[in-house]
């Protein structure tokens, strides 16, 4: 029973850290990084986003040289469906980051509202997320 006692009260401490308020300039760090986060992520989607259309548009250009009709369908449908991939891809980097970044800004919070800020924060992320998916398959190739 008493090193359950102790168990107990080493687990509520470590809990009690986790929800402690930042020093604002600690925030501002982690809130700067995760924005600087966000934009490397956002831009290597991009970039890995431009790089596949182009490879697609490369395929519709050698099935259209080649004369086959179909063939040059098909590479049309394989590039919409590469473009609403990536599209979802990059809304989902910067959703993402949004998200990180909240959830940084949550921690400058007096503990007491941390826990529903960080709630708010994933809450924004779900609808975001679920809006991405939306997009992504209303736009996908049918």
């Amino acid at each position: 029973m008493n090193r359950l006692s102790i168990a107990l009260v080493v687990s509520l401490a470590a809990l009690g850290a986790c929800q402690k308020q930042e020093p604002p300039a600690e925030t501002q760090r982690d809130v700067t990084k995760a924005q600087a986060d966000k934009k490397q992520d956002v831009a290597a989607a991009q970039a890995e986003a431009t790089k596949d259309r182009a490879d697609a548009q490369r395929e519709v250009a050698a099935e259209q040289a080649q004369g086959d009709p179909g063939g040059t369908a098909d590479a049309r449908k394989d590039m919409a469906q590469t473009d609403a991939d990536n599209q979802y891809k990059v809304t989902m980097e910067r959703v993402e980051g949004d998200y990180k970044v909240a959830k940084e800004q949550c921690d400058a919070q007096p503990a007491a509202q941390q826990g529903a800020c960080k709630d708010g924060a994933k809450a924004t992320y779900d609808s975001a997320k679920a809006e991405a998916e939306r997009v992504r398959d209303a736009t996908k190739p049918k």
